[in-house]
């Protein structure tokens, strides 16, 4: 094992591979570097029953770092860092076992990216991909891996992508896609289940959310377009779609795409809040309680699919699909 003692302890590795692993391997330092330094490299593995445990880790500290989990415990107690300075090139992989840190910063200055496919990864606080202006993110969720945040955002000042194929993940608070004015974040689900309190497609920064298959839920709110800068876009394509309350552009501009599958809202669809939405309706099943489209820059596209709802406010021009109206 390797344990700080007083003071401040550093592990930096600027070259080679560092393994933790089957026994009782154990590391506790206050900080761990791999690539730390232009033109340098370094790697570090964890397997079997051994655990690590840091103050922060910097993984591509303006060089190539890159980490691989396959088992054991590690836990970050203040941030993980991928892609920390300019130039660098961070990437965790994470197979098995489990990762508990604060906050994780994903494409800080640089890029960085985390390709999970088993195992359990905890962050208690605060997920960023693509933090800063420079910074690149990505994540890539499948098999069997699970996923917790707090709070999410797949595209902060930066650029930000999640793929998933598999897999759960779970958003405790707000998913954002697209946080800051010239921020870009993107969404693929096609496989495995996700679950948020909410989520903000485009919040002042332009923000795309395609889905193939697998299931989404909102349990308070799906908004595309939050402020008056943002753009949010929503491809519904295959799986299932659930939240319980819509806004499409709530104070920026909201477009919705649906040609398959089933989409539920649960209380009230509303196309427009104070900005400019398009609900594009070409196939599969809209079911809502109310739809409100009576602001200036709502427009609704029946062309197809069936629409469900009880309650219908402003014109609806039916173009070509199945209209099931309620009782009031």
């Amino acid at each position: 094992s390797i344990t700080n003692g007083a003071g401040s302890s550093i592990i930096s590795i600027n070259g080679g591979t560092l393994l933790v692993g089957a026994g009782n391997g154990s590391i506790d330092v206050d900080i761990v570097k791999l690539g730390a330094g232009c033109g340098v490299s370094g790697s570090h593995t964890l397997s079997g029953d051994g655990s690590i445990t840091a103050g922060s880790e910097y993984i591509g500290d303006g060089g190539t770092g890159s980490f691989t989990q396959s088992g054991g415990t590690h836990d970050v107690t203040s941030g993980l860092y991928l892609g920390y300075l300019s130039n660098g090139n961070g990437s965790y992989t994470l197979t098995g076992g489990s990762l508990t840190a604060k906050a994780e910063y994903i494409g800080g200055l640089s890029t960085g990216s985390f390709t999970q496919s088993g195992g359990t990864h905890t962050v208690t606080d605060d997920l960023y991909l693509g933090y800063l202006s420079s910074g690149n993110g990505d994540y890539r969720l499948s098999g069997t891996g699970n996923l917790k945040a707090n709070y999410e955002y797949i595209g902060y000042d930066g650029s930000g992508s999640f793929t998933q194929s598999g897999g759960k993940h779970d958003v405790t608070s707000f998913l954002t896609l697209g946080k800051e004015t010239a921020s870009v974040g993107s969404y693929e689900l096609s496989n495995g289940s996700l679950t948020t309190y909410a989520e903000h497609i485009g919040y002042e920064g332009s923000g795309s959310f395609t889905q193939e298959g697998g299931m989404n839920t909102a349990y308070n709110a799906l908004v595309l377009g939050v402020e008056s800068s943002g753009n949010g876009t929503y491809d519904l394509h295959g799986g299932e779609l659930w939240a319980m309350r819509e806004f499409i552009g709530a104070n920026g501009t909201g477009t919705f795409n649906q040609d398959g599958v089933t989409h539920t809202v649960k209380n009230i669809l509303n196309i427009v809040w104070n900005g400019t939405g398009t609900y594009n309706l070409s196939g599969g099943d809209l079911n809502t309680d109310i739809i409100n489209a009576t602001s200036t820059g709502a427009q609704f596209n029946f062309t197809g699919g069936t629409l469900a709802v009880n309650t219908y406010n402003g014109d609806l021009v039916n173009q070509g699909g199945t209209l099931i109206p309620g009782n009031s």
